[in-house]
């Protein structure tokens, strides 16, 4: 597998095993914005694109139907809540540099 499949199955994992109420499955839709086609409103009228897609819309296509999305606030939290259970500190602060041994980071200077 390439490695954007593999970030994709991890984030339904992830998801699941997170409980995250965001992730959810998706296709994705490219639009192009301009003078409303007939091809965008015999598309709606079909049921081939969403009814949601109004105004000025020249051009519209399903570009994958495999895709997902999460709320990335959700995500971020809840992988840190999980490092916290498992013994990692959270330091809030501004990042000033790096420790390293040889080309190892061993460490994160906050606020000096």
């Amino acid at each position: 597998k390439q490695l954007h499949e593999v970030s994709f199955d991890l984030h339904e994992e992830l998801a699941a095993e997170l409980g995250l109420k965001g992730y959810r499955k998706l296709p994705t839709l490219s639009v192009s914005g301009g003078r409303r086609s007939k091809t965008v409103e015999a598309a709606v009228a079909a049921g081939k694109a969403p009814e949601w897609l109004d105004g000025e819309v020249a051009k519209a296509s399903v570009m994958d139907t495999d895709t997902a999305q999460t709320n990335p606030l959700e995500l971020t939290t809840a992988l840190m809540d999980k490092a916290v259970e498992r013994g990692a500190t959270v330091v809030k602060g501004k990042v000033e540099g790096v420790r390293q041994h040889g080309d190892t980071v061993s460490a994160v200077v906050v606020d000096g």
